[in-house]
């Protein structure tokens, strides 16, 4: 009976430790870009891309092009980028997050060679769960007045539904919503 008890008990722990984990966490993906920023630092920002790009990776310059073909084909970038993730999202299981922030780029060596902007970062896990940068966008703007507050939040469990299984389901729900957005256009 005592061991009928035992064995019992500690499945039920198990449980509640399963559950008490649940999905991913968002500090996932905000300590994936301040890994990122402290490596931009440390290595430069051409060695760094690289080191964190998705092999499928894109980047705007202007148009679109693989992370590693743009950073490859470029020498060393002079100056100093830094940013600060202030936006975050990840899904539920942690395999694509994304992240939004104010960056500073100083090429020179006083305040007022500084070009200021915001970027946003998608990220996707790789095989071994490690985050790795799929997409890259920034836009340059004045410096901004006041500091933005940061926005993290964790996946919503209840929300959560069970994974697609057909690959073309986002599209039919796009495709079914231009449609009807067409038809009460016309009407």
């Amino acid at each position: 009976m005592k061991r009928s008890i035992l064995v019992a008990a500690a499945i039920i722990s198990l449980q509640g430790a399963a559950l008490a984990q649940g999905g991913a966490k968002v500090n996932k993906v905000v300590a994936a870009e301040q890994a990122f920023d402290r490596l931009v630092e440390r290595k430069g920002i051409k060695d760094a891309f690289l080191a964190v790009a998705d092999s499928n990776g894109i980047v705007f310059k202007p148009h679109v092009i693989k992370i590693t073909d743009f950073y490859n084909s470029i020498g060393k970038q002079p100056g100093a980028l830094s940013w600060q993730p202030k936006f975050a999202r990840i899904s539920y299981n942690g395999d694509l997050a994304f992240s939004a922030g104010p960056y500073v780029y100083q090429n020179g060596k006083d305040d007022t060679d500084k070009v200021f902007g915001d970027y946003v970062s998608v990220w996707r896990a790789d095989a071994d769960g490690k985050l790795r940068l799929l997409i890259d966008l920034g836009i340059q703007h004045p410096e901004p007045e006041k500091e933005e507050l940061p926005d993290f939040k964790e996946p919503d469990t209840v929300k959560r539904g069970a994974a697609s299984k057909d690959p073309f389901n986002g599209k039919t729900v796009i495709m079914n919503t231009d449609k009807v957005l067409n038809h009460e256009l016309t009407v």
